[in-house]
């Protein structure tokens, strides 16, 4: 959440129009709705920050690699697909470079590598998107180092700053 605010602040910064998917940090707003928000405001990417819980460490992209089915939809469309996975590789190389030393690179991963994905072919919030799409899982929060990383104000600064810098090379890339 902290970081979400930063990287907010960040990109309006830069003069990018943000619209976050909850007001604050303990409501619960479903994967589905996430999408339609962004879909709604007709966004240019939809970035999804997480935090994982695995045995590994570090961070890692996910983009939506094909279509997937959730309650009868279809999606997302081979343009979504196409456009994420380019929003994917731009804000990978800002996480690389700024993060390098910092956190393990756990690059860039398809929807399908996850255990939902795999269920469905895609996360729920990719199915739904009918925007270019982006899950981060920034850290490991079963990892010491990792969580004690995105617990300081450099870490969270860092991530979002990272993070703001991709999303800008992605969206001016066109």
């Amino acid at each position: 959440w902290v970081v979400g605010l930063k990287l907010q602040k960040l990109l309006e910064a830069k003069g990018f129009q943000v619209v976050m998917t909850k007001p604050e940090e303990n409501q619960l707003v479903k994967n589905r709705e996430r999408a339609q928000i962004a879909n709604e405001a007709h966004a240019a990417l939809m970035v999804r920050l997480h935090c994982d819980a695995t045995n590994d460490s570090g961070f890692a992209l996910y983009y939506p690699d094909r279509q997937g089915i959730k309650e009868g939809v279809t999606g997302p469309s081979e343009q979504v697909i196409e456009r994420s996975e380019q929003a994917a590789r731009a804000i990978h190389v800002e996480m690389a470079t700024t993060l390098k030393n910092v956190l393990k690179d756990g690059g860039i991963r398809g929807d399908s590598k996850t255990l939902i994905g795999s269920k469905q072919g895609a996360l729920t919030g990719s199915i739904f998107s009918q925007v270019p799409v982006v899950t981060i899982e920034m850290i490991v929060l079963s990892n010491k180092s990792d969580a004690a990383f995105l617990k300081s104000e450099n870490g969270q600064q860092s991530m979002a700053q990272a993070i703001a810098a991709g999303v800008e090379k992605f969206v001016f890339e066109k």
